[in-house]
Order: C-alpha cells, then sequence, then structure tokens
C-alpha cells in the first residue's frame, strides 16, 4: 500500500514545507500543477470539487473510490488487502 498527498495550489510550497515538517509527515507529498488557483491539474482530471478528498486506487490502476469519507476509504482498504 502507498499514501502519497497532492498539495492544493490554494497553499504556495513555502506553506506546504511547513506543514510537512510540523506534522512530521513521512509519506511522499507531490505538489499538483495549479489550473487555477485552488485547483491543480490532477484534482481536476479527477473532478475534486471539495478538500480533503481520498482516493483508493488499486494495483492495475483502477479508482475503486474518490471522495471525502474516510471510513470508505478504510473500508476499500480493507477489500484490497484481502
Amino acid at each position: 500500500m502507498v499514501v502519497l498527498s497532492i498539495h492544493s495550489p490554494a497553499w504556495g510550497s513555502e506553506r506546504v514545507q511547513r506543514f510537512i515538517r510540523e506534522h512530521a509527515l513521512r509519506h511522499p507529498v507531490a505538489i499538483d500543477r495549479p489550473v487555477t488557483r485552488f485547483l491543480g491539474e490532477t484534482a481536476m482530471r479527477y473532478g475534486v470539487r471539495v478538500l480533503p478528498v481520498y482516493a483508493v486506487i488499486d494495483r492495475s490502476g483502477v479508482l475503486r473510490y474518490l471522495g471525502p469519507q474516510l471510513s470508505e476509504v478504510l473500508t476499500w482498504v480493507g477489500r484490497l488487502l484481502r
């Protein structure tokens, strides 16, 4: 399983770096290419309209869940790890 965060262009890179340090994040944090002030290219391609949003992608690259519910993420991760 891989955990990855993608930043919102609403936050500048300095703010993202500070957040990573303050919260001691150990997983990769990708910097999304801005399309608008608030949305990046990746977010637009996946149809993200609210933050935070979680995505579960299986090992074949199929998007299994995209939404704001952490409980759904846990359900899907459990299914995929079985």
